[in-house]
């Protein structure tokens, strides 16, 4: 007794031939175009925090340099607010 063979159309292993190409092209493209976004997303993240970082030292540079001054004039001497108050023309 032998088993019958199974046929299968032409056209149907074609679609399945197709559809596994397909399903694979679909999953390397995913993988990727993930790859890509996350890529961008690091590059545009670096970016922002490096402009951040730089906007931070320009605030700050006045403020630093100001403080200098400060510490090498006689400002920092005087004992009461008078005189204090006296002194601040240069920061004007």
């Amino acid at each position: 007794m032998t088993l019958p063979r199974l046929r299968i159309p032409f056209s149907v292993l074609l679609i399945l031939l197709i559809a596994m190409i397909s399903a694979a092209l679909s999953v390397v493209s995913y993988k990727l175009a993930n790859e890509a976004s996350n890529l961008t997303a690091s590059q545009h993240t670096l970016s922002m925090s490096t402009e951040t970082l730089q906007s931070i030292r320009r605030m700050l540079s006045s403020a630093r340099l100001v403080t200098r001054l400060t510490s090498h004039s006689t400002l920092t001497q005087q004992e009461d607010l008078e005189s204090r108050l006296s002194q601040l023309g240069f920061i004007q």
